[in-house]
């Protein structure tokens, strides 16, 4: 019985960690934009066409990786609160409280 919640919790932990990758991911894309608005403004678009391209790509690619590495743990977390919740209910010997 403990060793189904400490499961339930590890799920949880990973969960987050997974989500802070994803935020992280958002402020390196942020990064990215800070520089590919900066760059035009010293060279010529002739010059920095390639990188601009490449940049763009990376952007998008990004971003892709960002929604996901957000929107799957954000997902998962959501059923497995509702698990812990059910698990609580069934297990109230527990002296477990939700925090609702």
């Amino acid at each position: 019985m403990v060793e189904e919640l400490l499961s339930l919790l590890q799920e949880k932990r990973t969960a987050l960690k997974a989500i802070r990758i994803g935020l992280a991911i958002i402020v390196t894309q942020t990064s990215l934009l800070g520089f590919l608005t900066a760059v035009p403004t010293y060279l010529a678009f002739i010059q920095t066409g390639y990188w601009m391209i490449l940049f763009v790509a990376l952007n998008l690619l990004l971003t892709g990786l960002a929604a996901y590495f957000l929107v799957v743990p954000l997902l998962h977390l959501h059923r497995l609160n509702q698990r812990i919740r059910r698990f609580k209910q069934k297990h109230h010997q527990l002296g477990c409280q939700d925090s609702h």
